[in-house]
């Protein structure tokens, strides 16, 4: 995402970038690399799924990166490793224009920032693969459609993450998440 000043963006850096990458588990190690490319390739945020963890937990690391994460519940855990999760992480530059966390669920999660003419939102979303049953798949829209309209702005709301979508034909049962063209 790109933005100039002046444009809705115009508290936030010129050039924000908002990167997306399915972590497939958050180590110390993997917290480092990322940081490491937020530095080199100008990312100011990082929205991550497959977390792996527990719950959900915010902090601040030394150098000043803002990690926020919606981690899975207790229930939720497979053989004895958290599942799914979603988080994210925050370039110390733009961690100041956070004004709201909402941790849904272990497959989504909302940021408010801080923007001209009032708060816009980014959405983190991880959405079940097609070898989840279907009828867990249409709830997971319906959560999130009811997710959405909870997030209170004034600017746009922009939805990003890990959506396990292949562009294929519909089959039987689907025409509720896929289209005819």
């Amino acid at each position: 995402l790109k933005a100039s000043r002046g444009s809705w963006l115009s508290n936030m850096p010129e050039g924000l970038q908002i990167v997306s990458w399915n972590v497939e588990g958050l180590t110390d190690s993997k917290c480092e690399t990322i940081k490491e490319l937020m530095i080199t390739q100008g990312w100011h945020i990082v929205c991550m799924q497959e977390i792996w963890k527990l719950d959900a937990d915010y902090w601040t690391d030394d150098d000043g990166f803002l990690f926020i994460l919606s981690g899975s519940r207790q229930h939720e855990v497979q053989n004895n490793r958290p599942r799914e999760g979603v988080g994210f992480m925050i370039h110390p530059s733009v961690a100041k224009c956070i004004i709201g966390f909402c941790p849904h669920s272990n497959r989504m999660a909302a940021l408010r920032f801080k923007i001209s003419g009032g708060p816009c939102g980014l959405v983190n979303i991880y959405v079940p693969h097609e070898k989840y049953p279907l009828e867990e798949r249409i709830q997971f829209y319906r959560n999130l459609e009811d997710f959405s309209k909870l997030i209170k702005v004034y600017g746009p709301i922009i939805y990003c993450g890990n959506f396990n979508a292949r562009l294929r034909e519909q089959l039987p049962g689907e025409e509720i998440i896929i289209g005819t063209e």
